[in-house]
């Protein structure tokens, strides 16, 4: 049985998320460790590397990290949802790969912490990375914190004020053994193929429309893919036969 004071980190390897784990490591008695993956993903194994810093400072007891999750299916169910009727409402918005990935991991995820009995999830959102949908607090921010709510789930986002200073963060606890990680060989982490092409989305909608509209017209996107994750979750936990997730569960059993 799961203890109460536990807590599941989206774990991506990278400086972020590994301080979110670290400070998960401090203030609960176990941290799950999530990795997820698809098609399009690579580094998964790096993920090991900064698993093994942790451990050697919070010690092998503290962290349960769990096999990596192929997020494939939940992808696209979540991506193609009401499609045609979402380009029509959204236009090029709707063809953004990134913010249906991530909301994957969320809508599985919450699933995990209902089937375990965890009551805290948490990942390295931080501000500077703004353009993805996931990480932007005016596309979902709270629209997310509010759907782990509905169902007694606390959201976490522990490095968010301390975004800038994350890389020194880590060096000061021993995580690391630079104090500036990124662009050096420790900089390990698992990232998708597909980034490249939401970099060019990103560049032309924001030239043509501008950051407010690419924010409200994500959000309004987003917002209507959340309201279907909480209506599958909840019909999941009212035992509802053939409901979406339990589809879903019984193929990522065959998988």
């Amino acid at each position: 049985m799961i203890k109460k004071r536990s807590i599941l980190v989206h774990f991506s390897g990278g400086s972020d998320s590994t301080l979110t784990a670290a400070l998960a490591a401090e203030e609960f008695d176990k941290v799950y460790l999530i990795t997820y993956t698809r098609g399009s993903f690579i580094g998964i194994k790096d993920t090991e590397i900064s698993f093994k810093k942790l451990v050697q400072v919070y010690g092998k007891n503290k962290f349960i990290k769990l096999k990596p999750c192929k997020i494939g299916r939940w992808y696209k169910k979540l991506a193609y949802q009401n499609y045609s009727k979402n380009v029509m409402k959204f236009k090029t918005a709707n063809v953004c790969p990134c913010g249906p990935c991530k909301l994957s991991f969320h809508w599985h995820s919450i699933i995990y912490c209902l089937n375990n009995n965890i009551k805290f999830i948490a990942d390295g959102t931080v501000p500077y990375m703004s353009i993805y949908p996931d990480q932007n607090k005016r596309i979902i921010g709270k629209v997310l914190k509010d759907f782990y709510k509905s169902f007694g789930i606390d959201y976490l986002n522990p490095v968010y004020n301390i975004g800038q200073n994350v890389e020194k963060v880590l060096y000061d606890k021993g995580i690391s053994s630079l104090p500036l990680i990124r662009g050096t060989q420790e900089d390990r982490q698992v990232y998708c193929g597909e980034q490249v092409s939401f970099a060019f989305f990103v560049k032309y909608f924001k030239t043509t429309y501008g950051m407010e509209k690419y924010e409200n017209s994500l959000s309004g996107l987003y917002k209507e893919k959340i309201d279907f994750m909480k209506k599958t979750v909840q019909e999941y936990i009212d035992n509802k036969k053939n409901s979406i997730i339990e589809s879903m569960l019984g193929n990522d059993k065959k998988t």
